[in-house]
């Protein structure tokens, strides 16, 4: 079983849950023309340095592909997420 797990909540927030249902972290993001914006992380600080703002980021990339858009993180979390973690590589700036 997955350690967390996704919910959309909205058509701008997806959620991180852990597998009691507990909200962990979350990003807000919109679509730009041919971006998706990244424009907040949130980490609940009982969960800080167990990798959920990764997982966060790494759902966000990997959403912004489905829909064929560039990732763009708008929040410094996000893009010191992915500069650390060269993801994906042609998008860090």
């Amino acid at each position: 079983m997955a350690k967390y797990k996704v919910e959309h909540v909205s058509k701008r927030r997806f959620e991180l849950q852990n597998q009691e249902g507990k909200t962990v972290g979350y990003m807000d993001y919109h679509e730009g023309v041919g971006s998706l914006h990244f424009d907040f992380v949130y980490v609940d600080p009982s969960y800080r340095g167990e990798k959920v703002g990764v997982e966060i980021v790494k759902e966000g990339i990997k959403m912004a592909k489905e829909r064929k858009l560039k990732p763009q993180p708008i929040c410094s979390y996000a893009a010191i997420i992915m500069r650390r973690n060269k993801w994906p590589e042609e998008f860090v700036g």
